[in-house]
């Protein structure tokens, strides 16, 4: 089971890897579901832990659809993350109306130039789940990141089965996993699982918005549960 832990700071990353995790997604705002972190973090991460790591691009404060001039600064984001050294890429381009962009998304795994390729969550806020499943296997994604269609993957797993056992292309349970749910997503099929290290908040930070607080020993909670 690898298990993937989103980060949204260096102390995050460094205390997920130091945890046990097997690889890394990382994201600036990620209490706001992420967007593209600084070239000075990702490398700063990189030079600080071992294992690999996924960079989220994701135009800021805006929905999953993609306007030219920001889907340009994603592809030159993806063009330059890959040859600082990023392993593979989160990201996921819809239409206006909802619908799957396979012209950006397709556009984005050709710059990333064979690294790995996740699709976010915007797959959960799209209507036909196993068509968009084939579509993104064409289009050259490694993986899907998804809850399931659901508020959290444990209550999403008839779905994440169904797509794994559809066999199109790795499915990546995300959203709400925890020790309690894990043993359910493992026996639906799941061989990755996604979740953060983060457990609350506290106060101290800018203007009085809330500081996360960490609990790294989840990493090792969930892996004794699938065990």
């Amino acid at each position: 089971m690898i298990l993937e832990v989103s980060c949204g700071s260096v102390e995050e990353a460094v205390l997920a890897a130091t945890a046990g995790a097997d690889r890394l997604e990382i994201c600036h705002a990620l209490s706001t579901g992420g967007v593209t972190p600084s070239l000075g973090f990702f490398e700063s991460v990189r030079d600080s832990v071992s294992i690999p790591v996924f960079v989220m691009v994701a135009q800021p404060e805006a929905d999953f659809a993609v306007n030219p001039s920001d889907f340009g600064a994603m592809a030159r984001d993806v063009a330059h993350f890959s040859k600082a050294g990023a392993d593979g890429f989160v990201f996921g381009c819809l239409l206006p109306d909802g619908r799957l962009d396979g012209e950006s998304n397709r556009r984005l795994v050709e710059i990333a130039d064979g690294k790995p390729c996740t699709f976010h969550r915007a797959f959960d806020s799209i209507a036909d789940p196993v068509r968009t499943a084939t579509q993104l296997a064409e289009i050259g994604f490694a993986r899907i990141l998804t809850s399931g269609h659901a508020p959290n993957a444990g209550e999403g797993a008839p779905l994440l089965a169904e797509l794994i056992a559809l066999g199109l292309i790795r499915i990546l349970p995300g959203g709400g996993v925890r020790p309690e749910n894990a043993l359910r997503l493992q026996q639906a099929g799941a061989n990755e699982l996604h979740f953060s290290i983060r457990s609350g908040t506290k106060e101290g930070g800018y203007l009085g918005y809330p500081l996360p607080t960490f609990d790294p020993e989840r990493v090792a909670a969930i892996r004794a549960a699938i065990r």
